[in-house]
Order: structure tokens, then C-alpha cells, then sequence
């Protein structure tokens, strides 16, 4: 039984093991929190709340987005931390019964982090999103500081 990283073998063999073990458990990790109600309820917060700041801020989106980032800074990281701290509380018997099996720690939790992060990224994506498409609409040559709230907001999930 292999208790920790440093014991593991490092052929191509192991490593290819290693990648499909990651890729299939964030596969697993996604499609669960697809599922969620608290997730899907995290996209419609993003949605409702950004729509209202657009919406309130008239016609210019440029003065809507401080707002959206002071929106971004705050309920991102909060529910992201609630999420996975719940999602991890939530799968103990099954991280127990993966980690019985002869497999990397590291590939178990790259793997559940990315399912995780990856769903939690697409409903922001969507929520946030949609309501920028809705309200502003596509504007050739504006929303370069929607791109980087967007990227802001999945580097912080």
C-alpha cells in the first residue's frame, strides 16, 4: 500500500495511469456538480445580481463593471470556498474508498479540485455572461474589461 507521493512509480505506464485517473475523476467531479442546485442557484445569483448593475447603470457598461468587480471580489471566493469545503465533506466515504486503491493523492485531489473549479467556472461563466449579452448586447470594440473580469473571476475559482 503506497502511503504517500515519493514511493510511486514513474514509467510512462504510471504516469498515463495517472492522467486517465485525473481525467476521469474530474470528469465524475463535473457531472456531479452539474447536478447541484447550489450551483445552478450560484449561476442565477451571478445572473440576477450583474443584470441589476447593468441595468442601473445606464448606458455605459464601463461604469457597471467596478461595480460587477466589487461583486466578482466578494461572492466568488466566498461560495467557492462554501462549495468545496461542502463538496469535500460531502464525498469522504467515496475519497476514502478511491484512496484504497493504489493511487496518487495528488491525482485524486488535482482531479476532484478540477471537476470542481470547472463547474463552479461555467456557472459563473454562464450567469455572468448571459446577463453581460442580455443587457449590453455584442458590441464590436467594447467588453475588453467584461474579458477580464471574466478572467478574473475563473482564476479565482
Amino acid at each position: 500500500m503506497v502511503y504517500s507521493d515519493q514511493n510511486v512509480d514513474s514509467s510512462p505506464h504510471a504516469q498515463k495511469s495517472e492522467l486517465r485517473t485525473i481525467i476521469s475523476l474530474s470528469k465524475f467531479e463535473f457531472n456531479e456538480h452539474i447536478k447541484n442546485k447550489w450551483l445552478v442557484s450560484y449561476g442565477l445569483l451571478f445572473f440576477l445580481l450583474s443584470y441589476l448593475i447593468l441595468y442601473l447603470g445606464g448606458a455605459n457598461p464601463i461604469q457597471a463593471s467596478g461595480s460587477m468587480m466589487s461583486l466578482v471580489l466578494l461572492l466568488v471566493p466566498v461560495f467557492s470556498l462554501v462549495f468545496g469545503a461542502n463538496s469535500f465533506v460531502e464525498n469522504i466515504p467515496f475519497m476514502e474508498l478511491l484512496a484504497s486503491h493504489p493511487v496518487n493523492r495528488s491525482s485524486l485531489y488535482l482531479g476532484k479540485w478540477l471537476g470542481l473549479s470547472s463547474g463552479l467556472s461555467l456557472a459563473f461563466l454562464v450567469g455572468l455572461g448571459v446577463a453581460y449579452l442580455v443587457q449590453v448586447g455584442i458590441v464590436w470594440g467594447q467588453g475588453k474589461e467584461f474579458i477580464l473580469l471574466l478572467i478574473l473571476g475563473i482564476m479565482l475559482t
